[in-house]
């Protein structure tokens, strides 16, 4: 079967065949089978002209996946947007001049290092990336009998690919939740499955520390997640060996991490249950992607089906920055080392390091992870002021962070880093206290560095 006979739809048709009668997506007490959703796809009429786009700024819903599976029916573009500020060409515009094969879906990067930009993503794109997964990840550790409660949201292609669309074509269940009501559905549901970001765990192990403390430690896993949690699924961010410890060690839960990024639809790489335990990586290498590391700043670079073809511009073209497209190669910002066994190791990411006075460089990014690492610090963000010097803004679980001084806390962040082996040059001058948390965030739950 070609790319071209084997539309994303196809594998939600071959669901509905295969797992008709059973539940899909879960949402407020109601319950759709894949046959109720067909049904819900099949009563909209097809428009196969105008308008070429489907535009969706709403909150993950049962509505959410029939609007999309229904564009991918008629061949449509389908957009989720976080933010309705992010679309900056009509609705009734063309495929951008250039653009190869069907464009399915336009999804947006989550403005870590930059201002969101739009990614396209071809048929193509999507079906190869859920086709590696597929052949990577075998049915004993992802089968039609799992359910995960589905809190990311589904403007991120993490959530929407990895979470949404695979478990769709596995034949599994979906309860549809929110960030603010996640931990909620998590006990009432009792997923098998749960697909999140480093920040959500750090909060998990906070409440587990500060809150659970006097409950033992092989009960806690249970008033946390339930009773069925098999696998815990972590991407969109590097998490810190500590907390993957952590879950595996004292939680007893594997935790999978992956690597990707939009632009590759987006998962690259991904461990598997018999080497979670090892986490300093970041996964092997998909089946059928390509990378190597540049030989002149030492990032990643892929290539694949699953890679895009360039982001959307102004006018409604295609735009491939010479800093991010070499070529069928993608330059990720991110310095890898690719291990002999074809595992992924991150190291930093580049946009991270900041130059400093002794012609030195610091990784903010990396700075930062080592002292979210304390348990007390639930947010920490890094900055080079020119006569100040670094200068960390952070923000302390308000329950334990009453008991420090501004001075003490600055003492022991120090004494943290110098046993993580930080030099003299990357250790903060000067420590901000917030008494609130940071607002400006990312899709990740990161805060945004200004």
């Amino acid at each position: 079967m070609t790319f071209s006979e084997a539309r994303v739809f196809y594998r939600f048709l071959d669901s509905v065949y295969k797992h008709g009668n059973r539940v899909f997506l879960s949402h407020n007490g109601f319950n759709a089978t894949y046959n109720d959703v067909y049904k819900m796809v099949s009563s909209r009429p097809f428009l196969l002209s105008s308008p070429p786009r489907e535009v969706l700024s709403s909150p993950n819903s049962i509505d959410f996946v029939v609007r999309m599976l229904t564009a991918f029916r008629d061949r449509r573009t389908f957009i989720p947007l976080s933010s309705p500020h992010h679309l900056h060409c009509p609705l009734h515009d063309p495929i951008p001049k250039g653009f190869q094969g069907d464009l399915s879906m336009i999804l947006y990067t989550t403005g870590t290092t930059s201002q969101p930009k739009g990614v396209l993503l071809s048929e193509e794109n999507l079906y190869a990336n859920l086709d590696m997964l597929d052949r990577h990840v075998s049915e004993d550790v992802i089968s039609r009998w799992d359910h995960s409660v589905a809190f990311l949201p589904w403007s991120h292609c993490y959530g929407l690919v990895c979470e949404l669309l695979f478990l769709m074509i596995r034949g599994a269940r979906v309860v549809i939740s929110q960030p603010k009501d996640a931990w909620r559905d998590i006990r009432k549901h009792s997923p098998t499955l749960l697909f999140t970001v480093p920040k959500v765990l750090q909060r998990f192990r906070e409440l587990s520390d500060n809150r659970l403390w006097m409950i033992p430690r092989r009960f806690r896993t249970r008033l946390l997640f339930g009773k069925n949690l098999r696998y815990l699924s972590v991407g969109g961010a590097r998490a810190v060996p500590s907390l993957l410890s952590f879950y595996h060690q004292e939680m007893d839960i594997p935790v999978l991490q992956g690597y990707g990024m939009t632009e590759a639809s987006p998962m690259i790489a991904l461990n598997r249950p018999e080497t979670s335990q090892d986490y300093e990586t970041c996964g092997y290498v998909l089946p059928g992607v390509d990378v190597k590391i540049s030989p002149n700043t030492g990032t990643l670079m892929v290539r694949g089906q699953n890679i895009t073809q360039g982001y959307l511009g102004m006018d409604n073209t295609i735009e491939r920055p010479t800093n991010r497209f070499e070529g069928e190669w993608f330059l990720t910002d991110d310095v890898m080392e690719i291990e002999s066994n074809g595992r992924l190791v991150f190291r930093t990411r580049w946009n991270d390091r900041v130059k400093m006075p002794n012609g030195k460089f610091i990784d903010l990014g990396n700075l930062e992870k080592t002292l979210e690492d304390m348990v007390f610090i639930r947010q920490a963000v890094a900055e080079v002021h020119p006569e100040q010097g670094l200068i960390v803004s952070v923000y302390l679980d308000p329950l334990v962070g009453i008991a420090y001084t501004t001075k003490h806390l600055h003492s022991l962040m120090i004494h943290h880093l110098q046993r993580k082996g930080f030099q003299s040059y990357e250790l903060p001058r000067r420590v901000l206290r917030r008494f609130e948390p940071f607002r400006d965030m990312t899709l990740k739950m990161e805060p945004k560095r200004k």
